[in-house]
């Protein structure tokens, strides 16, 4: 078990304990998820090796515990504090604005599961229930159908987790295995994860040891569903037809489909055994090849979508040099203790350097985010004071910037003599997300009209897989973020990946830039880049039409709208 999966289950555990009314024990498993989410060693060789209580906020009962989980595989106690649980309030958490009080109210109702809670909203039995409005009610019900319509899908960042252990596990066994399926091509969200793997007695051998009994099985795939964070599909190659095995299963289908179209206008068929010219097996080294043989450019996995626009490039050598994570020299937006972050602001600094950034840009919310901690303005000098001593010391370049709410009257949170204080500002929607869309767009669009403003940050409010994206006219939003020469964000949070990866290429070809922003609220999450990088080559976006390509004199300047 990697630590991203147990620092999980301890914010699970946190959780399950803040229902049952124990905070401090909560506080205690959060601190210790923190921990283990910024290790850089496996918590498996420190719990054999009996060193956990060597690590910050880890004390006996926890070592106990986390011994069971990573050396033992023994879930017991977990399992105990799942059982005084509703059962459904997995997905009951996902609604917005469900925090443990509405949950409890709602549980002593009867309400254990989304479909109990939307009986509940149509029925009106939550009508006059302590904290529950008419318009509340409303927002509730529209999130049941939302959440419920995403059942059997899964976070990005669950999916590629539970891969990079599997494929671990498969390496130490001598399995050749590789990603594949949504989860190579970064989808935004997962039906499973999917491993192709080279067929030999061997590996087979290590693959029963690993998996256990496959729960379906068929000639060329075996299917792990029970007792899984996530399905997993495990495709079968032989050696010789690996690399169109490996085409095949990455897909997307409609992009498959029309290659083999293709190819067999020129007198090939791909198949799982291989690619074939009547029936001579040609030899293809990699993907490369195959794709050359059709005389086309290498297509990159994360294109491989719907639509066919991938290909028409290819065929023409006209795919643009996707950006890569080595373009990537400074992250924006990151909350410290001076919001709602969980680390320092010296020591988010210091992770951003050790990641190999060159600049970093501190964004803490704004004083009318009170759910966040927001800033109040004796707050905001505090912060630019120690930013400012960072700066002499911290070997990397540090911008003093804030997360703005933006008013439903389109306003921005502070005013301008305090955001003039900032090298940049974030505007962002958090409150009142129920507007009509031509209201809604009118209220983002002011915003991006106040000259102080150098970033819309997630900008449609979508939550995967427990929101949709707020009512707005979103082309008229980018059309005017070019105008006022807004940078437009791409948020790596695995929860949002917005901007939608299919809206980047018509806002970059249109003259818009990009920021990919982690969203980070502790050290752990300056990783989330990594989503982002994904959600951005989908979108075809070059070094060039990315904020954080550029240094940290570069940035300014764009970030104040005058380049």
């Amino acid at each position: 078990m990697d630590n991203r999966r147990i620092a999980g289950l301890l914010r699970e555990a946190a959780e399950a304990l803040e229902y049952l009314d124990e905070p401090f024990k909560a506080r205690a498993y959060r601190k210790a998820a923190s921990t283990v989410a910024d290790m850089q060693v496996p918590l498996a060789e420190l719990a054999a090796a009996g060193r956990l209580t060597e690590l910050d906020g880890i004390g006996k009962g926890l070592e106990t515990l986390l011994t069971d989980w990573a050396v033992k595989a023994d879930f017991q106690a977990l399992q105990g504090l799942r059982a005084q649980l509703p059962a459904g309030i997995s997905e009951i958490r996902k609604v917005p604005g469900l925090g443990n009080s509405k949950i409890k109210a709602l549980h002593a109702l009867g309400v254990e599961t989304l479909e109990d809670l939307a009986d509940a909203c149509d029925s009106g039995r939550l009508s006059g229930l302590k904290g529950f409005t008419a318009r509340h009610i409303g927002r509730i019900r529209r999130a049941v159908d939302d959440i419920m319509a995403y059942r059997g899908r899964f976070l990005l960042d669950e999916g590629l987790s539970e891969a990079h252990h599997l494929l671990g596990l498969m390496a130490d066994a001598g399995i050749t295995a590789v990603l594949t399926g949504e989860c190579r091509r970064g989808y935004e969200t997962l039906a499973g994860v999917e491993i192709l793997i080279t067929e030999t007695p061997a590996a087979m051998a290590a693959l029963d040891r690993i998996m256990g009994e496959p729960d379906i099985m068929t000639d060329r795939c075996l299917s792990y569903m029970r007792e899984r964070p996530v399905p997993v599909n495990c495709h079968i190659a032989p050696e010789e037809g690996f690399v169109a095995s490996l085409f095949l299963s990455t897909g997307s289908r409609d992009h498959t489909d029309r290659i083999a179209s293709l190819a067999r206008a020129q007198g090939l068929a791909i198949r799982p055994e291989g690619v074939f010219a009547a029936d001579r097996r040609l030899h293809l080294r990699d993907e490369e090849a195959l794709y050359a043989r059709l005389g086309l450019s290498y297509i990159p996995p994360e294109l491989r979508e719907e639509g066919g626009r991938e290909i028409e490039l290819a065929g023409r050598g006209a795919l643009p040099e996707l950006i890569d994570a080595g373009d990537i020299v400074g992250t924006i937006h990151n909350h410290t203790t001076f919001s709602d972050g969980k680390t320092p602001p010296a020591e988010l600094v210091a992770a951003a350097r050790e990641l190999g950034y060159a600049w970093i840009g501190i964004s803490d919310h704004s004083v009318s985010a009170r759910y966040a901690g927001g800033m109040n303005l004796k707050a905001v000098k505090k912060q630019h004071l120690e930013i400012e001593a960072l700066r002499g010391v911290a070997g990397i370049e540090v911008l003093k910037g804030v997360e703005c709410d933006i008013q439903p009257d389109g306003s921005l949170d502070y005013p301008d003599e305090v955001l003039a204080g900032f090298d940049f500002v974030i505007a962002s929607i958090h409150t009142q997300m129920d507007m009509d869309a031509s209201a809604m767009t009118d209220r983002i669009i002011t915003a991006l009209r106040n000259p102080r403003t150098s970033i819309l940050a997630h900008p449609t409010g979508r939550l995967l897989l427990a929101r949709s994206a707020y009512a707005l006219d979103i082309d008229a939003v980018l059309e005017e973020a070019i105008r006022q020469r807004v940078v437009v964000e791409l948020n790596a949070h695995p929860w949002r990946l917005d901007l939608d990866w299919r809206l980047i290429e018509r806002f970059t070809a249109a003259g818009g830039m990009i920021a990919i922003s982690p969203d980070a609220h502790e050290r752990s999450g300056l990783k989330d880049m990594r989503y982002g990088i994904m959600m951005a080559r989908k979108g075809m976006l070059t070094a060039a039409q990315c904020l954080n390509s550029l240094d940290s004199e570069h940035a300014r300047q764009v970030l104040r709208r005058c380049a």
